[in-house]
């Protein structure tokens, strides 16, 4: 893959996120009041809350596709379940939906072709469902629709389908069951464009924010009747309390048959980081840097991996640009300790790779963490940049050999619990229950 074709992707991909939140705020300033309350009413439905769709059938705003969702959704109670079955005006829609075959096939949209976390996060939820029998269609914003390009993203291989603008998407959508967005601003135009849509959130930073005005712009894209997905309780508590919406969990998990502990390998006498510089909320190099007291004091060092060029010269430092999945491993199972000072994260899956690997782990609290991390059990926190405990945790790690080995001990654990293979096979589970086979159709 080219500069060329990497720069026409992220320039496309930027151009059609401002044309969406434009096209959103039109589409919300142009719905009328009963159209807004229908997909509001839908979107509740399908979170489970059939309050403000039976609120709208009451005062007689409905339609037949408020009916029909409301008598899926009480179709294990038998009177409701016919008292809105018999109020749908159009008698064909109910055989006309139940008659549907499934194809199989999904259509995953990416938001661009870096190798981040979220992105890993991405092709493994398109792994899980090719391994139980599914057709997956990846989709990049391109200059061209319905070319077929061979991307490299990281160490991942793969062909995507392009498309040049939202509106070329009609001329593919129904040959899908389901299309996923992998960040908010896919959410308006797969919604109006595929039967089903879920969005898969790995915790952007725009979702994280309190800013009145960034609540308010992405539930522009939040409230519509799509379902959520999310990796944490962290976002779908954020989910819940910003924009009223549920968000299933769909851990992270670790492959123990790459992470794992490498009894061949003696541990080695240096402190492990791993974070991109370039992103301010991995907090990277003001992390390493008051990593560098400790490390003088301990007469030990810093090995840095990071994804792209580092811009942090010190003798103690150590820069380790992009290694390969087997030279990562080894860093993580040589490690006397791993250290990540983010200050948000939806999840953070280094530190779960490096329990996995034997090591132990000293990370902020950076919410994510807290799906799996237990402080003084399997981990050490910190309040994100409280430097100073940070280096209290790695001195008790350092000169406390019991406590050091207790920390593997429960990491280890920990990652048992994440295992790929269980991992995999519930978010499966859910994706398929949930999603898939879900009842509900979109109110206009």
């Amino acid at each position: 893959m080219n500069t060329s074709t990497i720069t026409a992707i992220h320039k496309k991909a930027q151009l059609l996120f401002q044309q969406r939140i434009k096209d959103a705020n039109t589409f919300w300033s142009n719905v009328s009041e009963e159209e807004a309350q229908h997909l509001i009413g839908t979107s509740r439905l399908i979170d489970g809350d059939s309050k403000f769709a039976e609120k709208v059938v009451k005062l007689h705003k409905h339609n037949d596709a408020i009916l029909y969702n409301l008598y899926k959704h009480y179709e294990n109670s038998t009177k409701k379940r016919n008292y809105y079955k018999n109020g749908i005006v159009n008698k064909k829609l109910i055989k006309e939906e139940e008659g549907k075959a499934l194809t199989k096939k999904i259509a995953v949209f990416l938001p661009h072709v870096s190798w981040t976390g979220g992105m890993k996060m991405i092709f493994t939820l398109g792994d899980i469902l090719k391994h139980k029998g599914y057709h997956i269609d990846y989709y990049i914003p391109y200059n061209s629709t319905g070319e077929i390009l061979n991307l490299e993203v990281g160490p991942i291989s793969l062909q995507a389908i392009t498309y040049e603008n939202d509106s070329s998407i009609q001329s593919f959508s129904s040959q899908y069951d389901l299309a996923i967005a992998t960040y908010w601003d896919l959410i308006f135009p797969l919604y109006q464009n595929f039967k089903k849509t879920v969005h898969f959130g790995q915790g952007d930073y725009n979702t994280f924010s309190n800013k009145p005005e960034k609540i308010k712009m992405l539930q522009l894209f939040y409230s519509l009747p799509v379902h959520h997905m999310g990796v944490s309780s962290f976002l779908t508590d954020i989910m819940r309390q910003n924009y009223n919406r549920k968000s299933w969990i769909v851990p992270c998990s670790v492959n123990l048959n790459k992470f794992n502990v490498n009894k061949n390998l003696e541990k080695e006498n240096y402190i492990l980081v791993i974070g991109n510089a370039s992103n301010i909320y991995k907090n990277t190099k003001e992390t390493i840097e008051n990593l560098l007291p400790i490390a003088e004091k301990l007469n030990t060092h810093i090995k840095w991996v990071t994804p792209t060029e580092g811009e942090f010269n010190h003798h103690l430092v150590e820069t380790i640009i992009n290694p390969s999945q087997a030279e990562l491993v080894r860093l993580l199972q040589k490690a006397k300790v791993l250290v990540n000072g983010s200050l948000i994260e939806a999840f953070s899956l280094p530190p779960l790779e490096a329990m996995a690997c034997g090591t132990p782990v000293v990370a902020s609290n950076s919410m994510g963490i807290l799906q799996y991390a237990v402080n003084a059990k399997n981990i050490l926190l910190f309040p994100f940049k409280n430097y100073e405990l940070m280096r209290e945790h790695i001195s008790t790690i350092y000169t406390k050999p019991e406590i050091e080995l207790s920390l593997i001990k429960e990491g280890l654990e920990t990652a048992r619990d994440y295992e790929e293979g269980a991992i995999n096979e519930m978010n499966f589970e859910l994706i398929e229950n949930e999603f898939l086979v879900s009842r509900f159709i979109k109110p206009f």
